[in-house]
């Protein structure tokens, strides 16, 4: 007598596809660099669209500098009287913009710049913008136990295997992209000097990187080789 018999398998799996954002695409200052600049038109609108992916594009904690400098303004920059001035576009709080401003003042000190004295339309002016986007969202909750069950009948009796995947790590939080953009004009002509922009990547909550750790290495990062760096792009009026 042939034993006829089918075997009979279940099987769980349970796969988690999290969206991640292309890495941040910013415009050139005002396409055409002086001839309209980044403060001309929202900085939101530039910020990366959501597509899927597998791994972050981010480096966390690394600062990305671009600057550009006026050649006939060389000689005008780091030295005589600088005002600073925040701007509360794109920020909601007001505390926070102040602290980016009070770290591109202290870089004013260290160049050179005298910020004590108060003067109207005179020396130059330094405007200061903070802008904050979610670079990639959260991971959600997940259950910290998956696997795979597999049950079976033959002619040779049952069995059964068993996988079990544990995974206690916490889902990441936010990783946010906080962008600090100056620039310097002359008070009197209202000529753009110097500007530049410096971006960080951090994760939300992380205590090694407050609003204070952030505004200070950014500042200290965009203007670390004021007036002309080896990098920076020279612009021709």
């Amino acid at each position: 007598m042939r034993l006829k018999f089918r075997p009979i398998a279940f099987a769980l799996l349970a796969v988690a596809l999290a969206p991640t954002p292309a890495i941040a695409q910013y415009g050139p200052w005002g396409g055409g660099m002086w001839g309209r600049s980044a403060w001309d038109s929202p900085m939101r609108s530039n910020w990366p669209d959501r597509t899927q992916g597998t791994s972050s594009p981010y480096r966390e904690g690394h600062v990305e500098v671009s600057r550009f400098v006026s050649k006939d303004a060389v000689d005008q920059l780091q030295h005589g009287h600088i005002t600073v001035n925040a701007s509360v576009d794109g920020f909601n709080d007001s505390r926070s913009t102040s602290t980016y401003a009070a770290a591109v003042e202290n870089q004013m000190v260290n160049l050179g710049y005298d910020t004590m004295r108060q003067e109207t339309n005179q020396g130059q002016i330094a405007e200061v913008q903070v802008d904050r986007a979610v670079a990639e969202p959260a991971e959600q909750k997940r259950n910290p136990v998956s696997g795979e069950t597999t049950v079976g009948v033959s002619n040779h009796g049952s069995f059964m295997g068993m996988a079990v995947n544990v995974d206690l790590s916490k889902p990441r939080t936010a990783l946010l992209s906080t962008r600090l953009m100056a620039r310097i004009l002359d008070a009197k002509s209202g000529d753009v000097l110097w500007e530049g922009r410096a971006t960080i990547y951090t994760r939300e909550g992380d205590d090694d990187y407050s609003e204070q750790a952030i505004a200070t290495r950014l500042a200290t990062a965009l203007f670390s080789q004021f007036p002309v760096g080896p990098d920076d792009e020279v612009v021709e009026k």
